[in-house]
């Protein structure tokens, strides 16, 4: 017999970019905004909850800039995500432009 499962799709417009070339401290920013969001559909019981597509890219940071933003960035919100599902013993679906160790940057799950 199918067990049914609650899946939440977050729906939340992305950072904004600042202009800021601390990349590090963008990463920081971003991860703090989707740990907000994150929060808000624990109370729900969910067994699944969906981010959209490259959620932690801030909105307007030029191409140029976000080679560099994801090099800086390195795991920081990747670690965060993990760590509050973890934490709450929840699945959650997160896709992420990563380095790819071949010099190329390739999106993960």
């Amino acid at each position: 017999m199918a067990r049914k499962i609650r899946v939440t799709s977050i729906c939340a417009p992305h950072t904004v970019y600042n202009g800021s070339e601390d990349y590090k401290a963008i990463a920081h920013e971003v991860a703090d905004y989707i740990e907000g969001h994150i929060r808000k559909v624990f109370c729900r019981e969910n067994d699944l909850i969906v981010l959209p597509e490259v959620y932690d890219r801030p909105a307007g940071i030029p191409r140029d800039r976000a080679k560099l933003y994801y090099t800086e960035r390195g795991n920081i919100v990747l670690d965060r995500v993990k760590s509050l599902a973890k934490e709450n013993k929840v699945n959650i679906v997160f896709s992420a432009i990563m380095d790819g160790g071949d010099g190329h940057m390739r999106s993960r799950q």
